[in-house]
């Protein structure tokens, strides 16, 4: 049976962003057995006060002021809506739901880690609340899910440059978490774990729209 170019090339990116997710998935997997066991914690530790403003500094404000940008409910809220006007054209309804799909799972895989993982002591600025969980960041998952996933799809609809969407979703993705280590609220192990999460997200969300796009 002849398999269209188009078909061939779908299954040979589904097959790459498969494997992309599970090294992603083993590294994320590898910093949950460091961070649980206490064995990043002098890294962590070291680094935290190399990484953060100074306190009361205009910086550590403005970072501190961006934190609500890199929140599951604001990148949920405009990843549906934004998912939901891309998918009113027929043509590019399976993106849509993509972008819409990567940003509802990597929400509740956030939410739900931060139940069922152990957890390391609070950084600095979590004192007061010692019971919140930081590990995977939250900022780190659902940013780089949502932004790796819509950069995506929607450069391989020709909707975006793609060169120009892959750093831009970059950018979004770093940054989130880097805002949480400058205010001493994420250990460097948390940011990581959560990009690696959100980058095994995205990857699969989009070895999904690959399988499906010439189905």
């Amino acid at each position: 049976m002849l398999i269209a170019p188009g078909a061939s090339m779908s299954q040979s990116r589904a097959r790459e962003l498969t494997a992309v997710s599970a090294v992603a998935a083993a590294t994320f997997a590898g910093v949950t057995i460091a961070s649980a066991t206490r064995a990043s914690a002098h890294v962590d530790r070291t680094l935290s006060p190399r990484l953060a403003f100074r306190p009361k500094s205009r910086r550590r404000r403005v970072a501190g002021s961006l934190s609500p940008v890199g929140k599951w409910y604001t990148i949920l809220s405009a990843a549906t809506v934004g998912g939901a006007l891309v998918a009113r054209d027929p043509q590019h309804r399976l993106a849509g739901g993509t972008i819409a799909a990567s940003s509802i799972i990597a929400t509740l895989l956030s939410l739900s880690l931060d139940h069922v993982l152990p957890q390391p002591p609070v950084p600095a600025n979590h004192r007061h609340d010692p019971r919140k969980p930081v590990f995977p960041s939250g900022h780190g998952l659902v940013s780089t899910a949502v932004a790796s996933t819509a950069a995506y799809v929607l450069s391989r609809e020709t909707m975006v440059d793609a060169r120009t969407a892959t750093i831009a979703a970059a950018t979004f993705s770093l940054a989130n978490p880097a805002l949480k280590l400058a205010v001493r609220k994420h250990w460097l192990s948390d940011a990581v774990g959560g990009v690696a999460a959100g980058v095994a997200v995205a990857a699969a969300c989009c070895a999904a729209y690959e399988q499906l796009r010439n189905a």
